[in-house]
């Protein structure tokens, strides 16, 4: 005989897989019990499910601290609770006619979670539009479904987790954000199952789920542009230093050969007062020769005073021949105490100027040193610099490893976006469908109560959602601020790079000019040696003078000698002699007038060399002076803007260390806080989803039987009190109803 039941499907047919996943692994539902046995055990059970509910209750009152969602859960609770169920009233629990349903094989369980879901069939189930042969193909689960009421598990409590105060970030999670890891779908091919895993990921979604991009979306691209901004800003400074320096290298090149340069032309100058002072020992020979000179003309005077002494009439003329002669050595006297005035007075130029480059050469060595000295703070700050460069290449590593991470999390927030909006539409069908069921399950409160929940949980992700918004505009404001300072930093080292150069123009300038001045000082020497060497040229003319003169007498002794002077040849004598000593007189006074004027145009050139040197030299001290102090404040003044600047930086680095820190904590308790929150969440869900699909079991049977009579459950309960306690654990009641199109035999 067949039995009459509900053509509507069961759990197994309308709560299936839907995109929170249910317990694939579920243990297998025996076989349906005798109906005595489950009207015996449907008021029992009723019982326990009231103390169950009233001790929920008594839990949900001692709880001090609970959320708008829990207070939700809580009346949700309570209203369920006053649901009962009478098995005794459904026309299969007595199993009166004796076809009973034999044990049915244990069927594998379902390969995605569930048969097709409730919402998908909603419509074909309510207007009667369904297939009797897909119905009467699913009998083989109608057990598993009958008796899934007790073989489910307790679900976990519905209250959410007590979170400390303290524990809570700035980063709010809203409630309309993606699933956990754990709760989303994959496909296992091993066991046929469909799971997910989705970790580490901190998602930002937007207000309405029509809007494809968030503001937080577009504060981080504008973060994003911003720090590409500066790392190129940056790329390019360092590409100025690298040529800068490499400038700086040419020139430091360019000086070292202007050194070498100034070395030789050192040591040339040195050669050539070595060569002066031989010319000038060659010229204290030649006094010596010229004083042997003059003992040779007194010997020879003295031998014509021997020659003449026979002619007593020629001593008045001899004697004034002597005279002549007297006046002749004392200016010959005199001229070579010019001449040795005029030497005298060479060599004390000689020696003023082997001091002047003494000095120079002395200024020199200190200009060498200081240029040492320059190099040493060159290479000082090339070091600064590589320090310098190696932190900005650990920055840019640190930044590089956080790009990286970034770049897999945007795809996933986009991902997840996508996968947000497919549930924000399945919980509006889900929504449209509870509705629905809460009008056909006749509730005193017509969904009521859920809209209320609806609402309160729009108005918490709300709020959630703006402060999650004004913490990271607060977040860009203090990254943009932070840039702008570097942004000035390196505006102000570019400043500091700039005055540097100008300096170093300065420098260069003043190394010109000093180059120009040993220039001069070098052609004043020129000068002064082409001065020596007319000198010499006039010594040697009167030396050749001298050495004409010394001719003259001894041409005229070999006609004095063979011939004994007589009377008549006197006055031929007086005359040669005459002649001789007016020659002698005319090539003296023109030797002495040119020396005269040679003297007196050498004293004013030279007065007029040294006068310009002196001038000279206090330019050049007081440049050197200047130079000095302006390359030591220079010095100074580098050195403190390099300081400052490694300071700056230090600071900087720290800042932004503390800063990524702080970051990484904040962004860790926000995804603890939202993988927490959706474990909540889904447990609440799940239960709801638990309650409903009971509760429309128990309608669907009220629909078909209709309410039992308290006396026939009361009987029915005492028959089968019994039989309930002995099989508690092995059995488990079954539904108050058969299949309506399934004749069994």
């Amino acid at each position: 005989m067949p039995i009459f039941t509900s053509p509507f499907p069961t759990t197994h047919d309308t709560i299936g897989a839907s995109t929170l996943d249910s317990p694939t692994h579920r243990l297998p539902s025996p076989a349906s019990a005798a109906g005595s046995r489950q009207g015996a055990e449907s008021d029992h059970e009723e019982k326990t499910t009231i103390n169950e509910n009233a001790a929920d209750g008594e839990i949900n009152k001692g709880l001090s601290r609970a959320s708008p969602d829990a207070l939700a859960a809580e009346d949700l609770d309570q209203k369920m609770a006053h649901y009962s169920i009478d098995w005794d009233r459904f026309p299969g629990g007595s199993l009166k006619n004796g076809h009973d349903a034999p044990e049915e094989e244990e069927e594998p369980e379902p390969e995605f979670g569930g048969p097709e879901d409730l919402t998908m069939n909603l419509d074909k189930y309510l207007l009667g539009d369904f297939d009797l042969k897909e119905e009467q193909k699913r009998h083989d689960q109608i057990n598993d479904a009958i008796e899934e009421d007790d073989d489910l598990p307790e679900s976990p409590s519905p209250f959410p987790r007590q979170h400390h105060d303290a524990e809570d970030s700035e980063f709010d999670p809203p409630l309309d954000m993606s699933t956990p890891s754990h709760l989303m779908w994959k496909k296992n091919f091993g066991t046929n199952k469909e799971e997910t895993h989705l970790e580490d990921i901190l998602e930002s979604f937007p207000s309405s789920p029509e809007k494809s991009a968030s503001p937080t979306k577009n504060n981080d691209n504008e973060e994003d542009m911003g720090r590409s901004r500066t790392f190129t800003t940056v790329l390019r400074e360092i590409e100025d230093l690298h040529e800068q320096r490499s400038e700086r290298d040419e020139k430091i090149q360019v000086y070292q050969e202007k050194l070498g340069s100034a070395n030789d032309e050192i040591d040339y100058l040195r050669a050539e007062l070595q060569r002066k002072a031989s010319q000038l020992s060659d010229a204290n020979v030649k006094v010596g020769e010229e004083a042997v000179l003059r003992e040779q003309i007194q010997v020879l005077k003295n031998k014509i005073d021997e020659k003449v002494s026979p002619d007593e009439s020629l001593h008045d003329q001899l004697t004034l021949l002597r005279e002549q002669l007297e006046d002749a050595q004392e200016q010959l006297k005199k001229r070579d105490e010019a001449l040795e005035d005029s030497e005298h007075r060479l060599r004390e130029n000689n020696t003023a100027q082997e001091q002047q480059l003494r000095e120079k050469d002395a200024e020199i060595e200190d200009l060498k040193a200081q240029a040492s000295e320059r190099e040493l703070e060159l290479a000082n700050l090339d070091e600064e610099l590589a320090e310098a460069k190696q932190e900005y290449a650990v920055l840019e590593q640190r930044i590089g490893a956080i790009e990286t991470r970034n770049v897999p999390l945007e795809e996933k927030n986009i991902l997840l976006e996508k996968e947000v909006n497919r549930v924000k539409s399945e919980l509006v069908a889900q929504r449209n469908s509870l509705s629905i069921m809460a009008t056909d399950l006749f509730i005193e409160t017509d969904g009521k109560a859920y809209n209320e929940l609806i609402d309160s949980l729009k108005k918490q992700f709300k709020t959630k959602q703006s402060a999650s918004q004004d913490a990271s505009i607060e977040a860009t404001e203090n990254l943009r601020t932070k840039l702008a300072e570097a942004q000035a930093e390196a505006n102000q080292s570019a400043a500091a790079r700039q005055a540097a150069e100008t300096e170093w123009k300065q420098s260069q300038e003043t190394l010109a000019e000093s180059r120009t001045l040993i220039t001069t000082v070098e052609s004043e020497n020129t000068r002064l040696t082409t001065r020596l060497h007319e000198l010499n040229s006039n010594l040697s003319t009167v030396r050749e003078e001298l050495r004409a003169l010394k001719e003259q007498p001894i041409q005229t002794e070999p006609a004095v000698q063979p011939k004994s002077p007589p009377r008549d040849s006197s006055a031929a004598l007086l005359d040669a002699s005459r002649l001789e000593i007016e020659n002698l007189k005319e090539a003296h006074a023109n030797a002495v007038d040119n020396l005269r004027t040679s003297y007196n145009d050498s004293a004013s050139s030279l007065r007029a060399l040294l006068s310009a040197s002196e001038k000279r030299e206090a330019d050049l001290y007081s440049q050197l002076s200047s130079l000095r102090t302006t390359v030591a404040t220079t010095h100074e003044n580098e050195v403190l803007d390099l300081k400052s600047q490694i300071d700056d930086l230090q600071s900087t680095l720290a800042l932004k260390e503390e800063t990524s820190a702080e970051v990484d904590r904040r962004i860790s308790r926000a995804i603890d806080k939202r993988e927490r929150e959706w474990e909540r969440r889904i447990d609440i869900l799940l239960k709801e989803r638990e309650k409903m699909s009971k509760a429309l079991m128990v309608a669907w049977g009220e629909k078909e039987v209709g309410k039992p009579s308290r006396s026939s459950s009361s009987t029915s309960h005492k028959e089968s009190s019994s039989e309930k306690q002995a099989e508690r654990g092995t059995e488990k009641q079954g539904q108050g109803y058969r299949y309506k199109y399934v004749v069994r035999s």
